[in-house]
């Protein structure tokens, strides 16, 4: 994971490799690097209404930070995505990763969900 940041009523998440996609049960890898997500009613100033952002450290302790608190740890350290699942049924987007250095696990739910597009890079 590169960046994070909001555009519109849309977070975007920006990728250094390739994105993966399931279609007919097969896996296929895309040239898409830009995850753009549709969020209802999404405002920069109360994104904390849909994204939900908590960071586990290796020695136990769990805590809460805001996108851009999370978009500078993004910055500074390499972020690593090894889970991402969608529920349709409830419009919710899971993503889980870690963040190298600092041998912690991120985990960021994001609601409202309208719909969810891949982007090439600029």
């Amino acid at each position: 994971m590169e960046s994070i940041y909001i555009e519109d009523s849309s977070l975007l998440i920006c990728f250094s490799k390739e994105l993966y996609y399931k279609k007919n049960n097969q896996i296929l890898l895309s040239n898409k690097r830009i995850m753009k997500i549709a969020i209802t009613n999404l405002r920069r100033d109360h994104e904390y209404e849909h994204i939900n952002i908590k960071i586990t450290k290796k020695n136990g302790k769990i805590g809460e930070i805001s996108l851009l608190d999370f978009s500078d740890l993004i910055q500074r350290f390499k972020v690593k995505v090894y889970l991402d699942l969608y529920a349709n049924y409830f419009n919710v987007l899971l993503i889980k990763g870690n963040i190298g250095k600092m041998e912690a696990e991120f985990e960021t739910t994001i609601s409202e969900v309208e719909h969810i597009s891949f982007l090439s890079k600029k």
